[in-house]
């Protein structure tokens, strides 16, 4: 059996490294859309919105605004707040609103329908330095190897 050679088996190796990431990913991304399924609807109305700015006057710095809100779900009333980056928001107090919230923990809601969002994609995260070393490497093995035939085959 012909074995194979080492940049062979980096790509290999990176390739395994990619479909595993991908893997965990869409498993993530299942387990997220499991966990926001049951997740209902309530009418809610904004207590308070917040405007700040992080980062004093300078050029770097980001808006933001968070909004308070209450919500009532069988008769008992609750209070939640979500925090956004921004130039502002269109809310202000008293305004009605669609609240989401999770059936079985009524504490828990969203100000906007919860979706998977980014969890998904950390494992590419990782994974993406990982494949480049990986890569990269055979890529300079490859070019020394090159040189050094020119180099004998020249002299």
């Amino acid at each position: 059996m012909k074995r194979l050679s080492k940049a062979s088996q980096k790509r290999w190796a990176a390739l395994t490294v990619v479909i595993f990431a991908v893997a965990i990913s869409i498993c993530i991304y299942i387990a997220r859309l499991q966990q926001y399924a049951d997740w209902q609807m309530a009418n809610g109305v904004v207590l308070q919105v917040e405007r700040y700015t992080t980062g004093g006057k300078s050029p770097g710095s980001k808006r933001h605004h968070r909004i308070d809100y209450a919500y009532t779900i069988s008769g008992v009333e609750y209070t939640a707040s979500d925090s956004y980056a921004g130039y502002d928001s269109a809310f202000a107090a008293g305004d009605r609103v669609e609240i989401w919230y999770d059936p079985g923990k009524p504490t828990q809601a969203s100000f906007h329908k919860p979706h998977p969002g980014l969890d998904p994609y950390v494992p590419c995260f990782f994974a993406a330095p990982l494949v480049l070393g990986l890569l990269g490497r055979g890529c300079k093995t490859a070019q020394r190897k090159r040189r050094t035939r020119r180099k004998g085959s020249s002299a």
